[in-house]
């Protein structure tokens, strides 16, 4: 039954100590998916014993360097039922040292559940540079998310109070409209996790909000038409490959295109390996067929777990078969706000699906200028400008048009912890297959 649901991955994004852990743990006890072994067992942790509210943080984080620091370091995921759909809750780091996860995290995630603060000084906190939650927000806009929610916690904290909400839920929709975002049709719900008021039940201290709970709004979130998806030639990012005795070589990712079955032969990408599938999971069910949407597991022969790495795709072989590219073209689109100008022969930090890495520019084309919008053949880019730019990467790399994949075809660039420019590929040149290592 469960591999018939519709899976939907919601991410939880938010400045580190903002409630994103605890939030997403809530969802999952107040749904009953937490195993009772479980929760015995972290209520024997000292820390639990100390703070009873860790309980249900430490339903996400797992790792036991986690539960002694009191942080999440890396993206781990849970699921739950709500009716007729199944959904993946997605955990992620706050902090710029665990960045990488923090993208991966982003990446997979259809519905984006922005956590913020009622408490003005916390809020105002989150947008600062040394925070992470500016760069998690910039990123969501260059992946082009599609669905938003947005919880303002520690109500409590304020009394209750209806004009600290609305103070918040102003403020961020100013932010979210600076990016074309229509932000009548995303609920902002405030809650409390001190009584878990608003996560699936409601509570007689905000009695002025009548909006849906957490969850309801969750399951508000329409189903994405799977069917062109699953038309596609197969896709599927790798984001980790691990060695499980007794099974051998499993790798972890998330099928965007296509369809995958078990017993059938993948070739991946930038190294052109090949492997067969012998068996497809998620969330330790086993599947007989993955289709998009699925975060899964499968167990391939004849592979080291080594080999295989985050950023990897991987398709079938007679249509459209992944390969290494040597250079691509994006159209550019350079925020307002920067200070530095972009030039050929400099080096960036791309930030692509689940990777990032150091790409240089080769040529810049087409520039239209918001000066005086006509179209320039200037080698120099500035805040505001588009253009068309063309980089090589200095490792091997996959990426593919935007027009074709679009979860592959966009890319963020990031500096000194923020996004100065986002775009999307228009054009890829992939090395002949003879001329890949």
């Amino acid at each position: 039954m469960q591999q018939e649901l519709k899976n939907h991955s919601v991410v939880f994004l938010g400045a580190h100590g903002q409630g994103k852990s605890t939030i997403s743990g809530l969802i999952v006890s107040e749904l009953n998916h937490a195993s009772p072994y479980a929760l015995e067992r972290i209520d024997e942790h000292p820390h639990v014993q100390e703070k009873p509210d860790l309980r249900y943080t430490f339903l996400m984080d797992r790792l036991r360097q986690e539960r002694n620091n009191k942080q999440t370091q890396i993206f781990s995921t849970n699921h739950v039922t709500i009716k007729q759909k199944m959904y993946t809750l997605i955990n992620i780091p706050g902090q710029h040292q665990y960045i990488n996860q923090m993208q991966i995290g982003i990446a997979y995630g259809d519905i984006v559940v922005f956590v913020l603060s009622a408490v003005n000084d916390k809020y105002q906190q989150s947008f600062q540079l040394d925070t992470t939650f500016e760069l998690q927000f910039h990123l969501c806009i260059a992946m082009e998310k599609k669905h938003f929610i947005c919880v303002i916690n520690d109500m409590d904290l304020v009394e209750y109070q209806q004009f600290c909400y609305q103070y918040v839920v102003d403020d961020f929709s100013k932010r979210l409209e600076k990016f074309q975002i229509n932000t009548k049709n995303i609920q902002f719900i405030p809650i409390s996790l001190k009584q878990a008021e608003n996560i699936q039940k409601k509570i007689q201290n905000m009695n002025w909000y009548k909006g849906p709970t957490l969850i309801e709004a969750l399951d508000q979130i329409p189903n994405d038409d799977e069917q062109h998806l699953i038309k596609k030639p197969l896709r599927i990012n790798i984001y980790d490959c691990i060695r499980i005795p007794g099974i051998g070589t499993v790798a972890l990712g998330k099928l965007l295109y296509g369809q995958l079955k078990p017993n059938q032969y993948l070739r991946f990408a930038p190294i052109p390996f090949q492997s067969l599938v012998k068996a497809i999971e998620t969330h330790h069910f086993y599947l007989d067929l993955a289709i998009p949407g699925n975060l899964i597991g499968f167990n391939l022969a004849n592979l080291q777990y080594k080999e295989i790495k985050n950023g990897y795709l991987c398709s079938n072989f007679e249509q459209d078969p992944v390969q290494e590219c040597s250079s691509f073209i994006v159209q550019l689109k350079i925020l307002d706000d920067v200070k530095q100008q972009f030039k050929v022969k400099q080096y960036y930090t791309l930030h692509f699906f689940t990777i990032r890495m150091q790409c240089c520019i080769e040529e810049i084309s087409q520039k239209v200028s918001t000066k005086n919008q006509n179209i320039e053949n200037s080698k120099i880019l500035e805040a505001g400008d588009t253009a068309l730019v063309q980089f090589r990467p200095i490792k091997q790399l996959t990426v593919e048009k935007y027009i074709d994949y679009p979860d592959l075809g966009k890319i963020a660039i990031v500096d000194n912890r923020r996004m100065i420019a986002f775009g999307q590929i228009v054009e890829v040149t992939k090395k002949a297959l003879n001329q890949q290592i």
